[in-house]
């Protein structure tokens, strides 16, 4: 997971970026939710912000409701705006949303970048 997914904090929200080759399974996410929840309290930060080409992905409506459950459960509280750019939602990214939401944290998905740094409260620099 460690080379497959950066994590950086940014100064108001922790910057997450991966490989081109990175794949969206449930495996994957339950250990990405972990290494977040670290980040996120080691910077006392509650907004993400994750960027890069759309992932491949393999779940099943289950394995999405459970990911959305354990960020819960790791990141109480998280904000969190999701860039995949070419990246088209589905059901299953509806299922984890609303999983997600319900528990607490907030999800979205994009594909421009400065309308998810305004969403999360965040002055674009580039």
């Amino acid at each position: 997971m460690s080379s497959e997914v950066s994590i950086n904090f940014q100064g108001e929200y922790i910057h997450i970026t991966h490989q081109p080759d990175f794949k969206l399974t449930l495996e994957n996410l339950k250990k990405f939710w972990t290494e977040l929840s670290k980040a996120c309290k080691k910077h006392k930060c509650l907004k993400a912000f994750h960027e890069g080409p759309a992932p491949k992905r393999e779940m099943s409506l289950t394995d999405a409701f459970q990911s959305g459950q354990k960020v819960a459960t790791c990141i109480p509280g998280l904000k969190m705006a999701i860039c995949f750019y070419g990246y088209v939602t589905d059901e299953t990214t509806t299922l984890f949303i609303n999983t997600a939401y319900n528990r607490g944290v907030q999800v979205e998905f994009f594909q421009d970048k400065r309308e998810a740094l305004e969403w999360l409260g965040i002055k674009d620099t580039d």
